[in-house]
């Protein structure tokens, strides 16, 4: 887990990505429903959406990115370390 401080670049703007989790989401990695507001970071791709699905018998995370539509498919298996590869 990145703590807020090491979250920071030299310009004082925040280094990861901003998720815009869905509730399932949130239940997947038991986040509470209402998160703490925090200072937002957009870089080139914008601001990602993060849901999780089912293929078939797999569960999956699935990320977008609102500016290019890029998506990232993780197993939810994997979902100790899918915020670090997002």
């Amino acid at each position: 887990m990145v703590t807020p401080a090491a979250a920071l670049r030299q310009n004082g703007r925040p280094d990861m990505p901003t998720l815009l989790c869905t509730s399932k989401y949130r239940k997947a990695f038991r986040l509470p429903e209402v998160l703490p507001v925090a200072e937002t970071f957009e870089g080139a791709l914008g601001p990602w959406y993060a849901n999780t699905l089912n293929v078939g018998s797999t569960r999956m995370l699935h990320y977008m990115s609102s500016t290019s539509l890029l998506s990232v498919f993780i197993g939810l298996r994997e979902r100790a370390t899918a915020e670090r590869r997002s």
